[in-house]
């Protein structure tokens, strides 16, 4: 009799158990309510990136279309561009209001209570917002290193063909380049990416800064790891670097394996740090061991922060079930205007701890991901205080 009592007691509690877990059709559910505001909320920053785009380019554009530097397929390639790199910036918030309008419409049907009523924990019931969100994190990070450096970089190049002129242009393929590192200094008449540089100048100095060798030739191509220069001379100069030694070395061509410098470094390294990916930064930080101090502080801030910042999609996502949910019935949109702020604080702090990391104010890991652990922590920290 006691055995059948405790056998019927574990399968009541087993039912239970089992009652308690997230079925399909309730998973499905909470997904469709997330997903569709959320991409309601892309949409919408979407089309208010376009139209900021627009008030700006529209006019350079339009002068260019009218002189045969572009067409309408460049106009619409140019904000197809400009997605990757917005929505890393968009999809935090968008989580958010996405999460706070879900709950608002849970609660406004009292679909919630009944929910919790059924012995659901929230963090269970949110099991698909964390998975889409934690989703959303990847995306975040695989536009940021992956898509947007290049897209941004593309963009720029199409709005310098519509705004420049072919005479700037060419004045602004000019490049100079030093190397402290090598005690060397380039110049280019005409720097291209890839194949061919045009007017190439190279100086290379003794450690006291007296200059040992300089080279010029009419163009250069780095090809198989080396330079060969083509149709130029080497002049050597004394101890001092004042005066040629000898006759100027006349050639044809010329390979110098011993030169490091590549073109793809040697343009990484004259970009803006926000247009590298963490590989490419990374890559940087190797090939140039004796980096200034402030040079390295700002690429490892920003590796930090690239690194951590896609965490925000989960932050959004907690924040916004977990403030907007309220005991009193007028409390949600005091709760969503709660979340709505703690994340704009969130995105301020951030980046003013990303620019005293990379000042050398702060540690570098702390300018770059202190603001956003702390925040996730807090986000999360409130969301169990309410499952």
């Amino acid at each position: 009799m006691s055995s059948a009592r405790q056998t019927e007691t574990g399968t009541r509690e087993d039912a239970g158990a089992v009652s308690r877990r997230v079925s399909s059709i309730l998973f499905w559910y909470i997904s469709r309510e997330f997903l569709l505001p959320l991409g309601c909320c892309l949409i919408a920053f979407a089309a208010l990136f376009l139209v900021r785009d627009v008030f700006d380019v529209l006019g350079d554009f339009l002068e260019a279309k009218e002189q045969g530097r572009a067409v309408l397929g460049d106009f619409l390639r140019y904000f197809a561009l400009q997605l990757p790199v917005n929505l890393p910036n968009v999809l935090p918030m968008s989580v958010l209001l996405a999460a706070s309008f879900m709950v608002g419409m849970l609660t406004r049907h009292h679909e919630l209570t009944a929910l919790r009523a059924g012995g659901l924990s929230l963090l269970t019931c949110g099991l698909p917002i964390w998975l889409s969100s934690l989703a959303l994190s990847g995306v975040v990070l695989l536009l940021s290193e992956c898509f947007a450096p290049g897209c941004e970089d593309k963009a720029q190049q199409m709005l310098r063909t519509w705004t420049e002129s072919e005479e700037h242009r060419a004045e602004h393929t000019q490049l100079a380049f030093s190397n402290p590192d090598a005690h060397r200094d380039w110049f280019f008449e005409s720097f291209h990416r890839e194949g061919r540089q045009s007017g190439v100048l190279v100086k290379q100095f003794r450690p006291d800064n007296t200059t040992e060798w300089e080279l010029r030739a009419a163009w250069a191509i780095h090809a198989n790891g080396s330079w060969a220069f083509h149709n130029g001379l080497l002049s050597r100069f004394d101890p001092e670097g004042r005066l040629p030694i000898g006759e100027d070395e006349v050639f044809e061509i010329r390979r110098m394996p011993d030169l490091d410098e590549t073109p793809l470094r040697i343009l990484n390294q004259l970009r803006p740090v926000d247009e590298l990916s963490v590989a490419r930064m990374l890559r940087v930080m190797e090939m140039n061991p004796s980096m200034p101090p402030r040079a390295r502080s700002t690429l490892v801030a920003t590796i930090w922060f690239r690194l951590t910042f896609p965490l925000s999609c989960l932050i959004g996502a907690l924040l916004g079930v977990g403030m907007t949910i309220r005991h009193e019935r007028t409390g949600v949109l005091g709760g969503f205007a709660l979340a709505v702020g703690l994340m704009v604080v969130y995105y301020v702090a951030s980046h003013v701890f990303l620019m005293l990391g990379r000042n050398g104010y702060v540690p570098c890991p702390v300018g770059g991901a202190l603001p956003t652990l702390l925040f996730l922590v807090y986000s999360a920290w409130g969301m169990y205080r309410k499952r």
